[in-house]
């Protein structure tokens, strides 16, 4: 080993990655904090309520036939990685981008051609906007691509950097449409699709650096992508595409049974909860996982355990500060959206169930439990759509936290139960419950990781302060 590499730790790659996405996830939030803002502000009630209507739209048609074999196809290309199977990880990822491109372009057809079909069950005019944004398919899958390798070369920076690109651009071209046009909801389709494209294109040279060691490597010439859907992938298909469903009709949902209006209050609550919830440091999970399950199962299982212990109490700490600080700067800088505080607060109550249910997930797909999984869906995908419908109907839009609380606890419960029973040894378990000699040396360990890698961010900045 050159005196230049360091070897691979979980603790320094997890700390590393977090700090990377972390440092310009701070900076993405700033921006994109902003862009919402304007959004909300300048948007009435109503119209903001059709915006949300077209991205659920749009998220669904995604999650349907764009997104089911995304995770589990980068958990595998990151298994054959760690296993130095380069030759195999390059066959899948090509195989995988071919397809994901042939369904965008369907999927961009389709929506911009039969975008009158769906203007007929709410208006005509909404078909323009659907228009605009059908392009965004392509866009996608292109960006997708881009992030997953970044990911899979444990270059966590880069993702979270295109982001921040992204949102300067967006919010570049808001304020100038304020300034010298106008903004409404098809000028905002528009700068979605401009911010999106440059935000790609930036990092298309960064790309071709990182793809550079499969350049000329030859792929391995039996297919990859067939045997993953016909075996363990077809389970993860199935509930990723379903599970998507579920979640994006939620705002048709409440369109049907309430009104539009009742769309955007309770999208704002879920907005403010997901820029929350975004804070939690699972983002190199899905890359990091599979490398120890695939090298050393044993401290695979005491990473479970201590990061359950981690992530539950760091959901109890950003749920104790979104209830000090979120509700008085709602009411001071949007004060329209006063209504959306109470749901925001009742969604609060899932934090420490999701970082429990986050790292759970994550270890199931690193050792290919996605049957499981699947099974789990079995049972989650058809509460996820009668909830709400029940919910909604006789509580309204209190229905929304509380399904979406429920739904949360009963997949944590299920993941978690299901680890401890087959891969978890009992004496392990008191590692949930206890605070020990190894708990301080790893948080000291992190916190000097954090620390050191900040400092570093900061030199490399252009200019300082003072």
């Amino acid at each position: 080993m050159s005196a230049r590499e360091t070897p691979y730790s979980f603790l320094n790659s997890y700390v590393r990655g977090e700090v990377l996405s972390g440092g310009w996830g701070v900076m993405n939030k700033v921006f994109a904090g902003a862009n919402a803002l304007i959004i909300i502000s300048h948007l009435e009630i109503f119209k903001y309520g059709i915006y949300v209507l077209i991205f659920a739209f749009i998220s669904l048609a995604t999650g349907l036939f764009q997104k089911p074999f995304a995770d589990v196809v980068q958990n595998d290309v990151a298994r054959f990685i760690g296993a130095g199977k380069e030759a195999q990880a390059k066959k899948l990822f090509l195989e995988n981008l071919i397809v994901r491109v042939a369904i965008a372009l369907a999927l961009f057809l389709t929506t911009f051609f039969a975008a009158s079909l769906i203007a007929r069950f709410y208006d005509q005019d909404i078909a323009i906007l659907f228009r605009i944004l059908s392009p965004i398919f392509l866009i996608d899958v292109a960006t997708t691509a881009l992030r997953t390798l970044f990911e899979l070369r444990l270059r966590f920076g880069e993702p979270a950097l295109r982001l921040v690109v992204y949102n300067v651009v967006k919010l570049f071209l808001i304020l100038a449409a304020l300034m010298f046009y106008r903004l409404d909801v098809a000028e905002l389709l528009g700068i979605y699709l401009l911010a999106a494209t440059a935000a790609l294109v930036v990092f298309i040279p960064r790309f071709s650096i990182l793809y550079a060691p499969w350049k000329n490597l030859r792929a391995a010439s039996t297919p990859e992508l067939i045997p993953l859907v016909l075996g363990h992938g077809k389970w993860r298909a199935m509930s990723q595409g379903l599970s998507s469903a579920s979640s994006n009709v939620r705002p048709w949902l409440i369109k049907f049974f309430i009104n539009t209006e009742a769309v955007a209050i309770y999208s704002v609550a879920e907005s403010i909860y997901g820029a929350l919830k975004a804070l939690f440091p699972t983002s190199t999970f899905v890359t990091l996982i599979p490398h120890e399950v695939a090298g050393n199962p044993a401290r695979a299982v005491r990473i479970l355990i201590r990061g359950t212990k981690y992530l539950a109490l760091a959901g109890v700490l950003l749920g104790v500060a979104g209830l000090i600080f979120v509700p008085p700067l709602v009411t001071l800088i949007v004060p329209k959206y006063g209504a959306s505080l109470p749901y925001f607060m009742l969604l609060l109550l899932m934090l420490p169930i999701m970082g429990v249910s986050t790292i759970a997930g994550a270890f199931l797909f690193a050792l290919q439990k996605q049957r499981f999984i699947f099974f789990v869906s079995l049972v989650r995908i058809p509460l996820s759509w009668a909830f709400p419908v029940a919910l909604l109907y006789f509580f309204g839009l209190w229905g929304m936290p509380f399904e979406r609380i429920l739904i949360t606890l009963f997949v944590g419960v299920a993941y978690f139960v299901y680890l401890l029973r087959y891969h978890v040894p009992r004496e392990s378990l008191r590692l949930l419950f206890v605070f020990d000699a190894t708990d301080r040396e790893l948080l000291k360990r992190a916190y000097q990781q954090l620390y050191h890698g900040l400092v570093h961010r900061l030199e490399r900045m252009p200019f300082r302060l003072g």
